[in-house]
């Protein structure tokens, strides 16, 4: 009758029931009453049902595998032989090779089930499982799935997707897209925030120019005697005092003007 090539459940059933006892897909290939290998990786390979039971058939089989670990481990029937001369005598080939399998029982099932029999800790793996999902899902929903390029005639209906024509016509339509050019060609950054003003809290700028300055220096050169005996200091600090108590006088301790007259009644 030939080996079965048609999926059906209760072959696929068996399959994976075998495959939880610690067989390798191989050894059940080998089987003339089962599928040959690739007609069930074909099976299970758009079917994600069909890979979910399959992929937790080998995680289970992960505890009959740690079982043979455990069994190669603990026997020690070959461990020694006679030799010619009626010796006993170690048999480092046998251990040689209890320990290769061993090695290799033990990389296998670390790797088919991390979770229980790996390294790290069961909350590491799943955090690191929930990193890869999430970053799946975001490549998922940002993954491009269409490129529609569309090209506009002088006699061409304003339309959408949809059918319907557009709000403003091709006016708008074509602003709309040199809009998007210009985003897209850099053309038309974001507008920057507007400059932070300062306070300037006198009634005169906070820097003097060139004209206020030698104006001020006139003023004094004219009323302040110059045959003063007084060392410049000095003299200096007294003019500084008269036009202080003049801008008090004036202007008042807060900077603002002093009406006199209501001040006088």
């Amino acid at each position: 009758m030939g080996r079965p090539s048609t999926f059906t459940g209760e072959i696929f059933e068996a399959i994976c029931e075998r495959l939880a006892d610690g067989q390798t897909l191989k050894q059940i290939c080998r089987d003339p009453e089962m599928p040959d290998r690739y007609t069930v990786l074909r099976w299970i390979k758009n079917d994600d049902g069909r890979r979910r039971l399959y992929d937790q058939a080998r995680r289970d089989g992960t505890d009959s595998l740690a079982d043979d670990l455990i069994d190669i481990a603990w026997d020690t029937s070959n461990d020694s032989v006679v030799n010619e001369r009626g010796t006993v005598v170690c048999n480092h080939e046998w251990i040689a090779r209890s320990r290769v399998k061993t090695e290799n029982i033990r990389f296998l099932i670390m790797k088919l089930n991390p979770r229980r029999y790996g390294d790290k800790l069961p909350e590491a793996i799943e955090a690191r499982q929930m990193e890869i999902d999430t970053q799946a899902q975001l490549a998922e929903q940002n993954k491009i799935t269409q490129v529609t390029r569309i090209i506009l005639r002088p006699g061409d209906t304003d339309l959408d997707e949809n059918g319907n024509p557009y709000p403003n016509g091709r006016t708008s339509l074509l602003r709309r897209i040199a809009e998007l050019e210009a985003e897209l060609a850099g053309r038309n950054p974001a507008p920057k925030p507007p400059a932070l003003l300062t306070h300037d809290p006198g009634p005169l700028p906070s820097r003097m120019d060139q004209d206020i300055a030698r104006r001020m220096v006139r003023l004094i050169k004219d009323y302040v005697r110059k045959d003063d005996q007084r060392p410049p200091e000095t003299v200096l600090d007294e003019v500084l005092s008269v036009c202080r108590n003049a801008l008090l006088q004036v202007y008042g301790p807060s900077g603002e003007l002093i009406d006199f007259g209501a001040a006088a009644q």
